[in-house]
């Protein structure tokens, strides 16, 4: 729907969300280069894999806020016409594989793992294809492999707490209330429920 602001009003919250955006950044930041630091520690692949999961995220909110565009990237219209169908496929490709590593797949299930592996191989695809066709079919193919890869793992996080694994039930608890803040972001945009700051904000959250 379309909003018009008084200039002071619009000011203020304009500045209330850089604010906002501004400590998500940081704490995305921290969090990868901590992780990082523990790679480099104790040498476990997990954790280097949740760094390209957190920088995916980091750039893949970048991009759907403009701050990419405005502070990384001001002068590459092109790249951000492709940039935000490749960071949805990429948050999903790193997505598939620290789940593989971090629930032990490889090991546990051959299944899982290899219904994983296919997903992985899409997501790729996905990255590719944002370069190669339009922005709208490419959104629209990378937003469909995102829920697949959405409910794939959610399948997976709950196959493994199920099985024994107990670091599972932490996953399973952080990706289904990533979840729920990706689908109040999109029922809120179809307008089946209101637009207020948790439903636009709830992923960072």
């Amino acid at each position: 729907p379309l909003i018009l602001w008084d200039q002071a009003e619009f000011h203020s919250f304009d500045s209330n969300r850089q604010l906002v955006f501004g400590i998500f950044f940081g704490l995305f930041l921290i969090m990868g280069l901590y992780n990082l630091f523990l790679y480099f520690s104790v040498r476990e692949s997990s954790y280097l894999l949740y760094v390209g999961y957190v920088v995916s995220l980091t750039l893949y909110q970048a991009s759907y806020t403009g701050f990419a565009y405005k502070y990384l990237w001001p002068n590459h219209t092109e790249w951000q016409h492709s940039a935000f169908p490749f960071f949805v496929a990429l948050f999903a490709f790193f997505s598939c594989i620290f789940s593989i590593s971090f629930l032990e797949l490889r090991e546990r299930s051959r299944k899982m793992y290899r219904a994983s592996l296919i997903v992985t191989g899409l997501c790729v695809i996905c990255c590719v294809l944002a370069f190669i066709i339009p922005y709208g079919p490419a959104m629209r193919i990378a937003t469909a492999n995102a829920i697949l890869v959405a409910a794939l793992l959610l399948t997976v996080g709950l196959y493994s707490w199920k099985s024994g694994l107990d670091q599972a039930r932490y996953y399973c608890i952080a990706w289904a209330t990533f979840l729920l803040g990706i689908f109040g972001f999109v029922f809120s945009k179809f307008g089946v429920i209101p637009r207020v700051f948790i439903t636009e904000n709830g992923m960072q959250i």
